[in-house]
């Protein structure tokens, strides 16, 4: 599988197996559907030194998550943030905006009081009103919200109870193709020339993320349980908050 055919299956210490099944295309149909059959919202990771990434992503009937449209830039003013995720969220109405509870915490002073980044991005007295961003604070529990992303990645029916009182999968219908089987609940579309605020950095940063190492015993590498803190995380932070919700 490695040499002959290039597949290298999961490697040790990944904390998510992303199959190509959870990747879509930005076909008509993909964007109608989460755009006519699904509650849309946005999640966001704010950096000042490091990028600040929103996260678009949309909840149809069934449960099924599609994270639908990225947006992720360095350096740059909360008040151009706000711009330009009112831009990219023109004709869209949100259920939820989630943000790191961390930018609730008051950090800088204006208007002669303590102020905060989820305040500096709702202020409407020294901004203009209609760029103005109200966010709530994410579910930021580590372990809770990986464990329940692992799950939506993998391929699942649904679950009746049988006549002898056993618990059965059965296939359920796929959101897109309506073919009956297994599939995941978390889809990402993907960025293509024709669709450029798909996804692209989110989909290399779940897979990317590791646990960390601590060392080897009789050969073997020894993981521990936290996360490896030298992995970028700024668009997988966006996804937990999301899948949390």
């Amino acid at each position: 599988r490695r040499f002959l055919f290039g597949k290298w299956g999961i490697p040790e210490g990944q904390i998510h197996h992303v199959r190509d099944l959870s990747i879509l295309e930005p076909s008509p149909e993909v964007i109608a559907h989460v755009m006519n059959n699904c509650n849309l919202n946005r999640s966001m990771d704010h950096g000042d030194s490091a990028a600040t990434c929103v996260l678009w992503w949309g909840v149809d009937r069934d449960g099924n998550v599609f994270m639908y449209r990225e947006y992720s830039k360095t350096n740059t003013l909360i008040s151009e943030h706000r711009f330009n995720i009112t831009g990219l969220s023109q004709f869209e109405r949100y259920g939820f905006n989630l943000a790191d509870p961390a930018i609730f915490a008051p950090s800088m002073q204006k208007h002669q009081q303590r102020w905060s980044v989820a305040q500096e991005y709702s202020d409407s007295l020294t901004m203009p009103r209609e760029t103005a961003i109200f966010w709530t604070k994410g579910d930021n529990d580590e372990f809770g919200t990986r464990n329940r992303i692992s799950e939506y990645l993998r391929p699942q029916g649904y679950w009746r109870q049988a006549p002898n009182g056993e618990f059965v999968e059965e296939p359920r219908i796929h959101p897109i193709t309506k073919e009956k089987g297994l599939w995941p609940r978390l889809y990402f579309i993907r960025r293509t020339e024709d669709y450029p605020q798909g996804c692209n950095q989110s989909i290399r940063e779940i897979k990317s993320q590791r646990r960390m190492k601590l060392g080897t015993e009789n050969g073997k590498p020894i993981f521990s349980d936290e996360r490896d803190e030298k992995i970028r995380d700024d668009h997988y932070d966006p996804i937990r908050y999301a899948i949390a919700s």
